[in-house]
C-alpha cells in the first residue's frame, strides 16, 4: 500500500432508496482511517436492469462488477450469484469503456472535477478489460496487469504515477500515450464484431 491506496467496499442493497444510506455512511467513513475508504452500493433493481438508478453519476453500470464479484470477499449476507443478472460481453465493455474518455473522463479532468491520479486508475480499468476481451484471466492487481504489457506503454506510466508525483511534462507524456492506447482499441474494435 502506498499513499495513493484505497480500500474499496460495495454493499448490495435490496431497495434503490437505500443507496441514499450509503452514500450518507460513506460521507461519515470515507476519511475517518488512515487509509482511505470508499463504499459504494448496488441495488438489486440496478442489478436486474444493469442501469444506475441516479442518472448522471460518474458512477460504472453494474455489470463491471458483476465481472469482480467473485474475487470479492463477502462480509455480511449472502454470496450473489452473477450468473442471474444480465452483462454485456467484454468487447462491449471495452467499447463503452473506451468511450468514457473523451465523453466522461477527459472533461472532468478538464474541469478539475476529476485528478491526474483519477484517470490514472481508470486506465488499469481499461486495460483489465482488454485483457479480459483477449481472453486473458482476470488480473487480481494493477500488478499483474502492468506485466502483459511493454514498459513504454500508458498502463506502466499509470503504475509510476501511483508510486511518484508526476511533472507537467510526464503527465503529457502519459495522455499522449492514453490517446495512442485509445486509437489502437478503438482499431481493434472495429475489426472485431460486438
Amino acid at each position: 500500500m502506498n499513499e495513493y491506496s484505497d480500500l474499496d467496499f460495495v454493499m448490495v442493497v435490496k431497495e434503490n432508496k437505500d443507496i441514499k444510506k450509503v452514500v450518507e455512511f460513506n460521507k461519515i467513513y470515507s476519511d475517518k482511517y488512515r487509509v482511505k475508504i470508499n463504499i459504494s452500493s448496488f441495488s438489486l433493481w440496478e442489478l436486474e436492469n444493469n442501469l444506475r438508478f441516479k442518472q448522471g453519476t460518474l458512477k460504472a453500470k453494474p455489470d463491471i462488477f458483476l465481472y469482480h464479484v467473485e474475487k470479492c470477499v463477502l462480509l455480511l449476507g449472502e454470496p450473489l450469484n452473477s450468473n442471474k443478472y444480465p452483462k454485456r460481453t467484454f468487447n462491449r465493455l471495452l467499447y463503452a469503456r473506451i468511450k468514457t474518455f473523451p465523453d466522461v473522463f477527459f472533461p472532468n479532468y478538464k474541469e478539475n472535477k476529476l485528478g491526474f491520479s483519477d484517470i490514472a486508475k481508470q486506465v488499469f480499468w481499461l486495460a483489465e478489460l482488454d485483457l479480459l476481451n483477449q481472453g486473458k484471466e482476470m488480473p487480481s492487481s494493477w500488478k499483474e496487469i502492468i506485466t502483459y504489457f511493454s514498459k513504454d506503454h500508458v498502463v506502466n506510466l499509470a503504475y509510476s504515477s501511483r508510486i511518484r508525483k508526476f511533472s507537467e511534462n510526464d503527465k503529457k507524456i502519459f495522455f499522449d500515450k492514453l490517446d495512442q492506447y485509445l486509437d489502437d482499441l478503438k482499431k481493434y474494435i472495429l475489426l472485431h464484431d460486438f
